[in-house]
């Protein structure tokens, strides 16, 4: 356990004092102490007699934001609420807008490749090496009847393998636009 003036820390926690939780609120420690009585504080530690600085954190982002100073007065130097949160809007709005745009322009020119149709594509190289697989024991037994040489008959499985395999080598969007001049099903 090691104590520093108002904040304390005990294995892995760390807890503040009244006034640090004050001034993270950024109202005065009478309005903090107010807030207790009227039980709007975030919980206080009963061993340590202070507050855990995690949920003082969680608290200071979900409760507190509704809470003002003294007289319902915002605290010191904070920005007008309306004023902030319509511009934030705006701000974030404008944001969003010029994002989709991008996204958009990207798709556009080929940057872009949409999780859809990578999926599709990804489902469609899996099914033809699953097939061309399955295939292969099919395709190599009139192959390999009648050869005595284990040598040749490795040669031979290695080949057919390796032709499946270019076979398969082909480049995944030819997946898509097959499924694309089919109607979009396969």
């Amino acid at each position: 356990m090691a104590k520093n003036g108002s904040v304390l820390k005990v294995g892995g926690k760390i807890y503040v004092s009244q006034e640090i939780a004050a001034a993270v609120a950024g109202v005065s420690v009478a309005t903090f102490i107010n807030w207790k009585k009227e039980g709007k504080a975030p919980p206080i530690d009963e061993q340590t007699r202070m507050y855990d600085a995690v949920l003082l954190g969680k608290w200071a982002r979900e409760v507190q934001k509704f809470e003002t100073g003294k007289a319902g007065r915002q605290p010191k130097g904070a920005p007008d609420r309306e004023t902030s949160t319509k511009t934030d809007e705006e701000t974030r709005y404008k944001k969003l807008q010029a994002d989709l745009k991008e996204l958009e322009l990207a798709e556009r020119v080929g940057s872009l490749i949409l999780y859809d149709e990578v999926s599709t594509a990804l489902e469609n190289m899996v099914m033809r090496v699953r097939t061309k697989m399955l295939r292969l024991p099919v395709a190599a037994a009139p192959d390999i009847v009648g050869v005595s040489s284990v040598i040749a008959v490795q040669k031979t499985l290695e080949q057919i393998v390796r032709d499946a395999l270019d076979e398969l080598s082909t480049d995944w969007r030819d997946g898509i636009e097959k499924d694309d001049e089919d109607g979009g099903d396969s």
